[in-house]
C-alpha cells in the first residue's frame, strides 16, 4: 500500500479511493510503502486511548473517594473485553 508525506503537517494519505477527504490536494513530498493495518489493532488502540483518557477518574475515586460515574465505568469495562493480544 502506498502512503504519501505532507511536509507541512506529517500526514499521511492514502493512494486511491481509500484518501480521507481533508488529504484531497496534498501534494505528497514523500513516498513510503506500509503494510497493511490489522484491524484488531486498530481497535487495541482506540481502546487503550479511552482506558488512558479516563485513568484520571479510577485515581480520582480511589484518592478520594469520589465515585465514578456507572456510564464510565461500563465503557471502560466494554474496552477492556475489545482488547485482545
Amino acid at each position: 500500500m502506498k502512503a504519501y508525506k505532507d511536509s507541512s503537517d506529517g500526514y499521511y494519505q492514502y493512494g486511491g479511493a481509500g484518501t480521507p477527504a481533508w488529504a484531497a490536494g496534498m501534494t505528497p513530498t514523500e513516498v513510503i510503502t506500509i503494510a497493511p493495518l490489522d484491524p484488531q489493532l486498530a481497535i487495541n488502540e482506540t481502546a487503550q486511548a479511552y482506558l488512558a483518557s479516563t485513568d484520571w477518574m479510577v485515581l480520582r475515586q480511589a484518592d478520594s473517594g469520589e465515585a465514578m460515574p456507572n456510564n464510565i465505568k461500563d465503557a471502560r469495562a466494554a474496552a477492556r473485553l475489545e482488547i485482545k493480544p
